[in-house]
């Protein structure tokens, strides 16, 4: 009985150890980011970035796009905004020995662009971004034939249009509609390469790696 009691209050030790040390650790990082810490900023969103790229295709998640999620790459930051470029395709399937589009580039990059608006503005561990800029880039084929990727689209999505949106029962394409959103079709119906333009207002370019976080008390 005494061993058992013992066990008990060992493990109620460790537990509030590693409870104090992840509150430690949230507070360490929402401190450097309320600093306006570009690098803190950074260091969060290149770590979820490369963690989707690992994760398995979530439950509540089109394979498809998740696929798409997993191309995310961090362009700039902030203070207060990032700016990320991402990739989607069209999606076909063989009717009759012939291939068929079932969703075009630019529908594909719709949803694309939707999904990681949300989750760049709400999923993000100690992070609360006003505003996020999405480029969603497709392939296409140059003079020569070679394929090259092209922005076909380009999303600005600020927080306070966001918190008004009901994600759950929105099409992606009404979403992205609320939102400062461009891109362009041909007389055909089919996307058309836009120039993404500069960089996101009050963001600096990532050109390096994301540096690995300062340990724990560093600033102490």
């Amino acid at each position: 009985m005494q061993w058992a009691v013992l066990g008990l209050v060992i493990f109620g030790l460790i537990l509030t150890y590693v409870i104090f040390q992840e509150t430690r650790a949230h507070t360490y990082w929402r401190g450097r980011v309320a600093k306006g810490d570009l690098e803190a900023i950074r260091t969060l969103l290149g770590q979820e970035i490369e963690r989707w790229r690992t994760m398995r295709v979530p439950r509540t998640a089109p394979a498809v796009v998740w696929h798409g999620v997993q191309t995310t790459e961090l362009a700039a930051v902030g203070a207060d905004a990032a700016h990320v470029t991402c990739s989607a395709e069209g999606e076909y399937r063989f009717v009759g020995g012939k291939p068929q589009e079932i969703t075009s580039p630019l529908d594909a990059a719709t949803r694309l662009a939707a999904k990681i608006a949300e989750m760049i503005l709400y999923d993000v561990p100690n992070l609360h971004l006003s505003i996020v800029r999405v480029d969603v880039y497709s392939t296409f084929h140059g003079e020569a034939g070679a394929p090259e990727q092209r922005c076909i689209l380009s999303t600005v999505a600020d927080r306070a249009t966001a918190d008004e949106i009901d994600w759950e029962s929105l099409r992606p394409s009404e979403i992205i509609n609320r939102f400062d959103t461009r891109s362009q079709m041909n007389e055909r119906g089919l996307a058309q390469p836009i120039d993404p333009g500069p960089l996101l207002e009050g963001t600096v370019a990532v050109t390096e790696r994301v540096a690995a976080p300062e340990p724990l008390g560093a600033e102490d």
